[in-house]
């Protein structure tokens, strides 16, 4: 659904929270900070600045309290999908139909699916692979280069081994380890920096909504880190923190007690919270949020958020796998269009 014969096309929204205007681009699933600007009836277009956006121009568009943006130019960078690509195959058996212009309606396996998504990322990327390259290769198992490794060293020393948000934490740690790295130990000029410490003990963990909560856990459930008891953050309070944003309805919101469920961060909550269904009050959370997800599938089967897309579609059953529910056969999410 998001893609154009050009490439791309983001989705991105406006939250306005107290006087601040603060752009998200919806990518991967992930909500990526990208600009802020004056709140307001005056605030109709912003020019945002981020690395994967190269400071392309947006249009803004009033949309009850939130203002939604579309992006002018196409964005060609196809990794984040390739990863839900990756992530989505992994998961599933047997075949997949696949269609061509001008031809009926073909098989592809998964195997050789998972081999041209990991051949497009090496053909474009080579050895500068970025943190979601390393993470998609490892999960269709390649190698990841030995650069990637070599360029995370490279960006801590400059950054002087400090990061802005926790998702970028949680990002990084989640390549270095599929590349076989050790978070906890990566080598920064003459000494090394704790990556997942920079989770766990994150003044800025909720900053960013639940995205920054459900992508600490993601990474943090990863690997078998050393986290002390009385670290700001463990699993456990980052879990009884993202319970509590939930809303009634069953789904989750971006903002911290937003009033509107949202698709993709309901789908991303259920993954994540998935890792930790001993916990009190898990089970349940996860029961709720597959259920608003069940709620609000389309009729022809997919999924909508900001317009039916297949990304938003990857996300659910990506959610959905991880709580060992087989989107295929789960009778909720069979609609009439889905099984013809």
């Amino acid at each position: 659904m998001g893609r154009r014969k050009h490439g791309y096309e983001p989705q991105v929204r406006i939250s306005v929270y107290s006087e601040e205007t603060i752009a998200y681009a919806k990518l991967g699933g992930e909500r990526l900070r990208l600009a802020t600007g004056t709140s307001g009836p005056a605030c109709k277009s912003m020019r945002i600045r981020h690395p994967f956006l190269r400071g392309a121009f947006f249009s803004l568009k009033e949309r009850g309290s939130q203002v939604q943006m579309k992006r002018t130019e196409w964005f060609k960078k196809w990794n984040i999908l390739l990863l839900c690509w990756c992530l989505l195959v992994s998961m599933l058996g047997g075949v997949l139909p696949v269609y061509a212009d001008g031809a009926g309606k073909g098989q592809v396996t998964v195997p050789q699916a998972m081999e041209d998504a990991a051949s497009y990322i090496q053909a474009v990327n080579g050895n500068a692979v970025t943190d979601w390259d390393a993470y998609a290769l490892a999960k269709a198992g390649k190698t990841v280069p030995a650069s990637y490794l070599s360029s995370v060293s490279a960006q801590l020393q400059q950054n002087g081994g400090k990061y802005g948000t926790v998702t970028d934490y949680a990002r990084v740690v989640l390549g270095v380890k599929a590349a076989g790295g050790n978070p906890e130990q990566v080598a920064a000029g003459s000494g090394s920096v704790n990556l997942v410490q920079g989770i766990y003990n994150s003044d800025v963990l909720t900053a960013q909504g639940t995205n920054g909560a459900i992508y600490s856990l993601l990474a943090l459930s990863g690997g078998s880190y050393n986290i002390p008891s009385n670290a700001k953050w463990t699993p456990d309070k980052i879990v009884a923190w993202l319970l509590a944003q939930k809303n009634t309805d069953g789904g989750w919101p971006l903002a911290a007690g937003g009033a509107s469920s949202g698709v993709d961060l309901t789908a991303s909550a259920v993954g994540a919270l998935s890792h930790y269904k001993t916990l009190n009050g898990v089970q349940q959370a996860i029961d709720s949020g597959v259920q608003w997800l069940a709620s609000h599938q389309s009729p022809n089967g997919g999924f909508s958020e900001f317009g039916e897309n297949s990304e938003s579609t990857a996300q659910v059953i990506l959610g959905l796998s991880a709580a060992g529910i087989d989107a295929r056969a789960a009778p909720a999410f069979r609609s009439p269009a889905a099984t013809r």
